[in-house]
């Protein structure tokens, strides 16, 4: 009998925005779903020649904290960014509000401009006074992080401009203000060009990769379309059919970034492998399968869910639906739960579907996790505790499907995410937000650089991080 580990903390519920529809087909909405990404607002920032008089954050910190304080809200963060860059001078600040006081959106100004702590802070209490604006919904007990805005409640009624553009002469006394916000937001519009939300996706995104030890993210669909975000592509599926390599037709489940950042593998549900930029060939199942076919062993024919690749990157495993583990490369197998239920004369596993395999940092371990939250340690994998036990101790943590085990800092912990962008903590990965109310339908989530935070990833290719 494993020993429970009680989770330091738990996203278990936050309230789902009611989000007006905007007054007009052509106004700009102040709720919603971010557009572009960290990269994306830092590029374009770069781009202007201008140096920022921030304190203690630089210009992409500062954009991914909007990014997540506004996913939090419900707010575009994006949008606030914009409205930050007008409200500052391009983070030029002044003389009645300078740089130490973390107000990107001249709060209190010009009589009694507010001073926050911190820089997200002062981005959560900008959020905040843009959804008492465009929320008629919300109250002071209503937002999703502790109110921090000191003028919330002055912002009476509630939800009286639900575009940027009706902030005109509310927000500010200027009749073109919601205007001027609109066209800096343009501007970083224009400069990241087309982004996924602008398509019309053929398939769904089902994952996602960081090009290790780099920035960015690789963004892949279930017909192996690969989409770089902030990091350089090397190639998709669909590419080699259109040049007329036969790769099959069998739906990608997972992207894995190579060690060196500079190439990925696709991972399809037969099992098959497809290495793109440094990406290494170490095998795949129908190679196994043929190559074993005549001594009539199983190899197995569930449907392959998941791939993770060593700490080496010579090698990875590939975890299917009913927990077999195959070994390719330099990956050492520490067993499986085909195994272990027969090993346990086939009762007390539970048969869930199974959707990821996360190794450990050593390699010498992994981690399976099921679509129910369950959670199967293998090797050296610590065991923290499971979204069903939370519910056998009468805990409400909601019924989306698991999505994604992340490791915490050191394997000491790790965090489970769902379908609805609910955040679970275990043993002593902290919480750190979830995206519960921001409308996402989440594919996946990546581990950030040394188990600091998580980037979770919807199938309409949505980026937010959490550190």
């Amino acid at each position: 009998m494993r020993r429970l580990v009680l989770p330091l903390c738990l996203a278990v519920g936050v309230s789902v925005l009611a989000v007006p529809a905007p007054a007009t087909a052509d106004a700009t909405p102040i709720m919603g779903r971010s557009v572009l990404i960290a990269d994306q607002i830092a590029a374009w920032f770069e781009s202007t020649g201008r140096v920022a008089r921030l304190s203690g954050v630089t210009v992409k910190q500062l954009a991914q904290l909007f990014l997540e304080e506004g996913a939090a809200e419900g707010v575009r963060g994006d949008i606030a960014f914009a409205q930050a860059i007008f409200e500052t001078g391009y983070f030029q600040f002044s003389a009645t509000v300078p740089p130490d006081l973390h107000n990107y959106a001249g709060i209190g100004a010009p009589s009694s401009p507010v001073r926050f702590p911190d820089a997200r802070t002062g981005v959560r209490a900008q959020i905040q006074h843009l959804r008492a604006y465009a929320d008629p919904t919300v109250d002071e007990t209503g937002t999703a992080g502790s109110l921090v805005d000191p003028r919330f409640s002055l912002v009476n009624p509630k939800g009286q401009a639900r575009t940027v553009e009706e902030l005109s002469g509310r927000w500010s006394g200027g009749a073109d203000y919601g205007q001027k916000v609109v066209a800096v937001y343009q501007l970083m519009r224009d400069h990241a060009g087309p982004t996924l939300r602008d398509r019309a996706l053929e398939a769904p995104i089902i994952g996602a990769a960081i090009p290790s030890g780099q920035g960015g993210s690789w963004l892949a669909d279930r017909a192996g379309g690969v989409f770089a975000l902030g990091a350089s592509f090397h190639g998709s599926l669909p590419l080699r059919r259109d040049q007329g390599v036969d790769v099959g037709r069998a739906p990608i489940v997972a992207i894995a970034s190579t060690r060196s950042g500079a190439g990925y593998w696709l991972t399809d549900e037969a099992g098959g492998i497809h290495g793109f930029g440094d990406a290494v060939y170490f095998g795949s199942l129908p190679q196994r399968r043929a190559a074993i076919g005549a001594t009539g062993e199983p190899i197995g024919a569930a449907p392959v869910a998941s791939m993770a690749v060593t700490p080496s990157g010579r090698g990875y495993w590939l975890a299917d639906e009913i927990g077999g583990v195959h070994t390719f490369g330099d990956a050492a197998y520490a067993g499986s739960l085909p195994q272990r239920r027969a090993a346990a004369g086939g009762s007390g596993i539970g048969h869930a579907r199974i959707i990821a395999i996360v190794p450990t940092t050593t390699g010498l371990g992994y981690w399976l996790l099921d679509e129910i939250g369950g959670v199967h340690t293998f090797g050296d994998a610590g065991y923290s505790g499971s979204i069903p036990e939370l519910r056998a101790q009468g805990l409400d943590v909601g019924r989306a499907d698991a999505v994604a085990l992340v490791p915490g800092p050191g394997d000491t912990g790790y965090w489970i995410i769902d379908a609805a962008g609910g955040v679970f903590s275990f043993g002593l990965a902290p919480f750190l937000g979830s995206a519960v109310g921001a409308g996402l339908e989440v594919a996946g989530a990546i581990r950030l650089a040394g188990g600091f935070g998580y980037r979770i990833v919807s199938t309409d290719g949505a980026v937010v991080s959490y550190r």
